[in-house]
Formats: C-alpha cells, sequence, structure tokens
C-alpha cells in the first residue's frame, strides 16, 4: 500500500512538472524579446536615444553592440548638442584631457560621464567642433594640430604646412565640413610679414605637407581671442575691419571663400568699437546664429538670426541684467537658457519666464578656469572619413588605462547656489 501510494505521488509530480515545462515553452514561444524584432526596428529605437543610454546599451552584450556598430544606426543617429566641460589645472605642465558631459536633460545638471581626449601634447585648446568631431589646436602657436572623435577614442594627427619665411607664428585656426564633397576640411590663417592675413586650407585625408592650399588673402581679420562659432558648414568670428560696418566675418567650407554675415541693423559704432567687439560672443542657439551685445553696462541682449543671412531676421530673443554672464551655450530642455559664467568656477542659468538666474558651481575641479564646449556626439569612425589612402588613424589607448592621473580621474559636480554677491559689482565681463 504504501509503495502503490508514493508511486500514485511521483507520477502527479511527473505530470505537474511536465505541465510546467510544456506551459513555460509555450509562453516562451509566445514572448518576443527585443531582439527578435527586425534589425531595422531596433536600430530605430536605439538611435532615439540620447548619448548615455546608448553607451549603456553597447555594454549590455555583443548582439547590442553590433546593433551601435551598424552603419545603418551610425548613420540615422543624430544627437542633439551636448554640454561639455574641460578643467584647466594650475600647473604649468599638463592640462586636462578629460571632456566631462553634463546631463542638462535633469534638473540636478550632474556630471558623471567622461571622455578623455588624446594624450599627444601636454597642452592643447579646442579650436571647435563639427558633426561630433574635434579639432585641436597647440596652445602656444594656435596651430591645428588632431582631429579626433571623443566617442570612439580614434584621432588623426594633421600634417604641418611647409615652412615659409615670410610667415609669423600667429594663426587663427578652423574646422569644418563640406556636404557637396562629404570632405573635412582645416582652415587657418596666418599672418605674414607684411601684415596679411594668408588663408591656407587643408582637406582631411590627404597626406603629405603639399596639402595645404594657399588660397590668397583673408579680406577681413578675425580677432583670434574669441571662440569661432560653426553653422551649417560655415564658420564665424567677430572682425576688426574699419572699412566696413559688418563686422561679423564667415568662411563657407563648401565654397572655400570668405563672406560677412550683417550684424542687427540697429548695431552703430558703439558696439563696432574695438574694445567692445571681444564681447560679442556668438554661439548658436536652437540651430541659429546668435550673437550676444554686451556694449551696455547695465544689461546684454542676446540676439538670433532666424533666417540665415537675411539682416532683417535678427530677433532680440532675451535681454539680461549683467551681473558678470557672458556667451549663451545652449538652450536646455525646460527652456532655460545655459549661460557660460567666465570669471569664476561656474555656469549660470537664466530663465527668460521668470527672469531669475541660478548659478552652478563647478565642485571636486583641481583647476583654475574651464571651457564649456556644446556638440553633438558622433560614432562616425574616422577611418570613414579619412578612407583607405588617407591618413593613418590612432586610437588613444590611455582611455582604457586602469590607472590615471589624479587630475584625469576627478569628477565633477554642478552644485546649485546663490549669485554671488560679488558678480553684482561687475559691469563688464572677461
Amino acid at each position: 500500500m504504501t509503495f502503490f501510494f508514493h508511486y500514485l505521488t511521483r507520477k502527479r509530480k511527473r505530470r505537474r512538472a511536465q505541465r510546467i515545462s510544456s506551459k513555460a515553452q509555450h509562453d516562451a514561444a509566445n514572448d518576443t524579446s527585443i531582439e527578435d524584432l527586425p534589425t531595422h526596428i531596433v536600430i530605430d529605437i536605439l538611435s532615439r536615444l540620447s548619448l548615455k543610454p546608448i553607451l549603456v546599451s553597447r555594454c549590455v552584450c555583443k548582439t547590442w553592440n553590433l546593433f551601435i556598430s551598424d552603419p545603418l544606426f551610425i548613420f540615422n543617429n543624430h544627437n542633439t548638442p551636448e554640454l561639455f566641460l574641460r578643467t584647466d589645472h594650475s600647473t604649468t605642465t599638463c592640462i586636462s584631457r578629460a571632456l566631462h558631459w553634463v546631463d542638462t536633460a535633469t534638473s540636478n545638471y550632474h556630471s558623471d560621464l567622461r571622455f578623455n581626449l588624446p594624450q599627444r601634447y601636454s597642452k592643447y585648446e579646442i579650436v571647435n567642433s563639427c558633426n561630433g568631431f574635434l579639432c585641436l589646436s597647440k596652445s602656444l602657436f594656435k596651430n591645428p594640430s588632431i582631429i579626433c572623435n571623443p566617442v570612439t577614442g580614434e584621432y588623426v594627427t594633421i600634417p604641418k604646412p611647409q615652412n615659409d619665411p615670410t610667415m609669423t607664428v600667429n594663426v587663427v585656426a578652423a574646422f569644418g565640413y563640406s556636404s557637396k564633397t562629404n570632405q573635412y576640411k582645416v582652415l587657418r590663417l596666418v599672418l605674414s610679414t607684411s601684415f596679411f592675413r594668408i588663408a591656407e586650407l587643408y582637406t582631411l585625408g590627404t597626406r603629405t605637407t603639399f596639402s595645404w592650399r594657399r588660397l590668397g588673402f583673408a579680406p577681413l581679420a578675425p580677432i583670434g581671442g574669441l571662440f569661432p562659432t560653426y553653422l551649417n558648414g560655415v564658420i564665424h568670428w567677430a572682425c576688426d575691419d574699419p572699412e566696413t560696418s559688418h563686422f561679423i566675418v564667415a568662411f563657407d567650407f563648401e565654397q572655400e571663400c570668405f563672406c560677412v554675415v550683417p550684424p542687427p541693423s540697429h548695431f552703430d559704432a558703439k558696439q563696432k568699437k574695438k574694445e567692445n567687439l571681444y564681447y560679442m560672443n556668438m554661439g548658436v542657439l536652437c540651430g541659429c546664429l546668435s550673437i550676444c551685445d554686451v556694449t551696455c553696462s547695465t544689461h546684454f541682449d542676446v540676439w538670433v538670426m532666424k533666417e540665415y543671412h537675411v539682416q532683417q531676421s535678427w530677433t532680440k530673443q532675451f535681454s539680461i541684467d549683467n551681473c558678470g554672464l557672458c556667451r549663451p551655450i545652449k538652450l536646455v530642455a525646460n527652456g532655460d537658457v545655459l549661460l557660460m559664467f567666465c570669471k569664476r568656477q561656474g555656469l549660470t542659468l537664466y530663465d527668460p519666464v521668470e527672469k531669475n538666474i541660478r548659478y552652478l558651481e563647478i565642485r571636486n575641479a583641481h583647476s583654475i578656469a574651464f571651457q564649456a564646449v556644446t556638440f553633438a556626439p558622433s560614432f562616425v569612425s574616422l577611418r570613414d572619413v579619412v578612407g583607405v589612402d588617407g591618413l593613418k588613424v590612432q586610437i588613444d589607448r590611455s582611455r582604457f588605462d586602469k590607472c590615471e592621473l589624479h587630475e584625469e580621474a576627478e569628477t565633477l559636480f554642478l552644485v546649485e547656489r546663490n549669485l554671488p554677491e560679488v558678480l553684482l559689482e561687475h559691469l563688464y565681463i572677461w
């Protein structure tokens, strides 16, 4: 009897296990994971993510990494411009190579993602960004030296131009893209011994020193101390030329020619004075060229060119009390304008509705200054840009090292504080 009881019990357990197994197999057959979707749909979903979720997705498994490495994803991924900070340390022998990504989509504006720039030189500066690539120059003479992609870690070294005894070392550089020829180009304006600016152009992918082409004289003299502004294949500077009222000079990388962009029509001789041009900071807001007029001691105005190259389309977007603020960086998700503050270690947010200003102090940065730059991160490989016969593409292996310099391993925190009273004492900036 006991034997028969155990036999029935085992039989019931076996049948129950079979039912559970059959149900699990049935459920598994009906369940669909994201990997079961067609490749183009998965890539379309991933391409809609912002930078950090994409990087996290790449680390999930080999399959997802292959999705993100797929040319279809790279082509369809169009990230919006992101804010990055690079800190300059107090030491005179080393400048931090770390680019700290600032998450402006959240209210705390934290920075927990870092990219390392190539460890090629001890000192360098960011010239400008273009389609996710950065152009770096040597700090001493401002000569453009490296094009890199911080996301992929790839970089190429730009060949040096031919030595010319009639050229000085005073260089103004820029980097841009021609959509017509699908080529990236580097521009440098060199001051000759006769005090004329000579324009030279290099097309990325050509190897030799002779690849630098001389375009002739630059018609206007850009003020080299200001950050150039790149928009839709054209680089912009403020310039100093007493013979024209148009002080915005531009270079079109597609047409390979210079032009002038008309400023707001109300600008008069006051804005055109050379000492005021150093405060005419340009930028890009919502895909439009913007200019910051700080010639008034009580406030500054942010103008936006709604239709490119049409003077009548300049619109005064904001008028902000002048308390030590300078150029607009970007319009963040909640509508606030993120403004860079040049005198102290921090950023500011201006709320155009409430008309108030919030100060974001940068913490844990062992540095004396910082540089803020916005660009849309890209997963495009530099190998696809320079071609098989072009420059040698290198990968910065130090980004994978376990041991990092102390200043490179820092994590930045942006902490909101009351606007320091000392800022109210500043009438002018920079």
